[in-house]
């Protein structure tokens, strides 16, 4: 008896029901990366697991993934984390359930093997997302235009997938909307770049812009800056002057330092609270390192925690995310797990499409970001690996070279 008696392409299609809950589980690590809304993220991916093995297994799909694709996928999502285990586990230090609650994220990696065979449709999926919540950041900055301080509070309430931040930069007192995704519209202000760079089309400018708005509403150093540079880049990049775009930057640089030099003062002062946070992060960093040199060439363990002395307590993750990658794993398997992140931008590099571009621009600073920004162990930072990593690995990819 074939397997189409047991599920008839008519009536059942497994790689359609993949797809829908494809695009449920991305929704939900974009629209609501902290899973505080619906809920229903670790519920979606589980489902996708096993559709994923009834697929393989069941039915005996046939998909044939590179070597390479499945020792970077089961090395990263299953290795590290069991090193970081094992490591935490056998350090001095009290027990705690801290280490499992940072080890799902590894798993989502695996959305990368789910998906494979689905490119182009996951990339649609994430832009469309990404594009929805340039949508909300700018709808909730028209709130704090037009004053709407109480409906602002209590969506903020109601829907905490975003913080009201207040930051003064020189004589500027700005209220911003940083939505805890937004890290990813570097991703979507790299494509917009490119399709408006390349096509000259009207609509791909009002996409660009509509994106680079919503960047400067979150208020965050990180996209503001990027914000302005990336399309900079991007351009210049297009005419093939990389030189002239780094040349351009530097000039600007110096103009706004000489022209707004109390923007520069308070973005970059040592006292102010979040810089002065990241200060005392670094110096807790050292002392840990110096202290106990089993800590720096092995690692502290997944979960294992620092004291940091302005906070006045111990905690189990920082912002500055490099810097915790080597407290967690140490000196060797540290930097081994940063040039695992970093190897894909290689390989991005070789595909000569102008959605390779958007992407490698975009997941270079996704990676920039990060330096102080701790999204990279997150679901949503898996979930754009694995579109970065399909779309490398893809059979596509295969028939691009």
């Amino acid at each position: 008896m074939g397997n189409n008696e047991f599920f008839p392409t008519t009536y059942f299609s497994i790689d359609k029901l993949i797809n829908l809950f494809a695009f449920i589980l991305i929704g939900g690590v974009i629209i609501d990366p902290a899973n505080l809304i619906f809920h229903l993220k670790y519920y979606v991916f589980i489902i996708l697991l096993v559709l994923f093995f009834i697929k393989t297994i069941v039915i005996k799909a046939e998909i044939l993934y590179p070597t390479k694709f499945l020792l970077y996928v089961f090395t990263l999502s299953i290795l590290f984390p069991f090193y970081g285990l094992i490591i935490s586990l056998i350090t001095p230090q009290v027990i705690t359930p801290e280490p499992f609650k940072y080890i799902p994220a590894y798993f989502f990696l695996f959305f990368a093997l789910i998906t494979y065979q689905s490119e182009n449709y996951i990339k649609n999926i994430v832009l469309f997302f990404l594009y929805i919540i340039c949508f909300i950041i700018v709808a909730l900055k028209i709130l704090v235009f037009t004053n709407q301080t109480y409906l602002l509070e209590y969506i903020a309430n109601r829907f905490p997938t975003f913080v009201i931040t207040e930051r003064i930069y020189g004589s500027i007192h700005y209220i911003g909307i940083d939505y805890l995704s937004s890290p990813l519209l570097s991703y979507a202000l790299s494509y917009t770049c490119f399709l408006f760079f390349t096509k000259k089309k009207t609509r791909y400018l009002i996409l660009m812009l509509f994106v680079f708005i919503a960047m400067l509403a979150t208020g965050t150093r990180n996209n503001i800056l990027f914000a302005f540079v990336l399309p900079l880049i991007i351009y210049f990049y297009n005419k093939s002057q990389m030189t002239l775009a780094i040349f351009s930057l530097i000039c600007i640089a110096i103009i706004l330092y000489f022209t707004l030099p109390s923007l520069y003062s308070h973005m970059f002062n040592l006292h102010e609270a979040s810089n002065s946070l990241k200060l005392s992060y670094i110096s807790s960093y050292i002392n840990t390192f110096l202290s106990n040199w089993q800590h720096l060439l092995l690692g502290s363990g997944i979960g294992s925690f620092i004291w940091i002395p302005l906070l006045n307590k111990f905690v189990s993750i920082t912002e500055l995310t490099y810097c915790e990658i080597i407290r967690v794993y140490g000196v060797i398997f540290g930097f081994t797990l940063i040039m695992f992140f970093i190897m894909p931008i290689f390989a991005l590099r070789k595909i000569k499409t102008t959605d390779a571009n958007a992407l490698s621009f975009g997941y270079i600073i996704f990676l920039i970001m990060n330096i102080t920004d701790p999204y990279l162990f997150s679901s949503t930072g898996f979930v754009f690996l694995s579109l970065i990593l399909i779309y490398i690995y893809s059979p596509k990819a295969i028939s691009r070279d």
